[in-house]
């Protein structure tokens, strides 16, 4: 696991390198219980990206399991019928963790509520296409989504 994570690190920082006006927030999500030989491994994982990244100059927050535990307060975390059905393993609360503590990294950067949405992966669901196929410019954007924007701003 050890050299994963160090060439998980090494891809990381030469990506900020390459492009350092990028804002980079990595959510390191928790590991179920019952993996018991994994969890010290995956504990010490998560130590040495936080460490590791961290102490890159460029725009990057590490968002640990423990701070995503603690944003869902005891509620659950996992979801035994989400992962079975969709191999989403994660539970609405923990997402919505996932979410805030991101969106929160994000504020702290930028210093100013600058974004106004944030989309996530919206390939083939407001616009026709996916982005990484055809670019920015290539996308097709939905009628229904033009008329959805257009009436709120």
């Amino acid at each position: 696991m050890e050299n994963h994570v160090r060439l998980l690190c090494v891809s990381l920082l030469s990506k900020l390198d390459a492009e350092p006006h990028r804002h980079l927030v990595l959510v390191l999500c928790p590991w179920p219980d019952d993996v018991i030989p994994l969890a010290s491994s995956c504990a010490r994982a998560a130590q040495q990206i936080n460490t590791s990244l961290t102490t890159s100059s460029g725009p990057i927050h590490v968002v640990l399991p423990e701070e995503l535990k603690d944003l869902v307060d005891g509620g659950e975390i996992f979801d035994a019928v989400a992962d079975k059905l969709g191999h989403i393993p994660f539970s609405n609360e923990l997402l919505c963790a996932i979410a805030t503590a991101a969106a929160r990294r994000l504020n702290c950067e930028i210093g100013e509520p600058a974004i106004k949405v944030l989309a996530v992966d919206c390939d083939n669901t407001l616009w026709a296409n996916a982005v990484a196929d055809v670019g920015p410019h290539g996308l097709a954007i939905e009628v229904a989504a033009v008329s959805q924007t257009s009436s709120h701003t």
